[in-house]
């Protein structure tokens, strides 16, 4: 009986490659048994164990995940219902209006690329601080990004007209419309 000089799997005698780790076999490789191993004592009389190759434990590694700081790094979106929102808007009292304008300043922001501009809470918490005065200048900055993402004429000055006049509501759905077309 041979041995594979690679793995130290018994062969057969007329085997040319290892069955095992597919090793050419040599004519004259040496038996493990005969060699003396180290790690054994035969000469003591104690029984000769073979041990199997050393094998790597299998790695389970996670995907990558996405660095939420990185340059082209664009969070998930979600299509949503214009009208819907609208509804949910009047129903909650305007809580709902709340949420959809720190969603919507967060996703115009990443399709946009913008990283230095307030982030949707910030907009929110300047707005209540400022008693509205933010909220008119954030729906003209995010009109002109809205405008930008639409490929369309600079829509900034309609959107500071209608949060002048109280219709924010109309500025959010406009602004919907412009991540719907993205969120596909």
């Amino acid at each position: 009986m041979k041995y594979c000089p690679a793995c130290g799997t018994p062969c057969a005698d007329d085997d040319r490659f290892c069955p095992k780790c597919g090793k050419p076999l040599t004519a004259g490789a040496p038996d493990p048994a005969k060699a003396g191993d180290a790690k054994t004592n035969a000469d003591a009389g104690m029984p000769r164990y073979e041990q199997p190759p050393h094998q790597e434990p299998p790695r389970y590694e996670q995907p990558p995940q996405p660095d939420p700081y990185a340059a082209n790094y664009r969070q998930p979106m979600t299509q949503r219902s214009v009208a819907l929102a609208i509804i949910l808007t009047l129903v909650t009292c305007g809580i709902y209006g709340i949420y959809w304008m720190v969603v919507l300043t967060d996703e115009i922001n990443d399709l946009t690329g913008d990283r230095t501009s307030a982030s949707g809470v910030v907009a929110v918490v300047l707005t209540i601080i400022t008693c509205g005065i933010y909220g008119i200048y954030w729906a003209y900055v995010t009109g002109r990004k809205a405008a930008y993402l639409n490929r369309s004429g600079d829509s900034g000055i309609i959107n500071l007209i209608l949060a002048l006049f109280g219709l924010n509501i109309i500025n959010l759905a406009l602004f919907q419309d412009a991540v719907n077309r993205y969120a596909g």
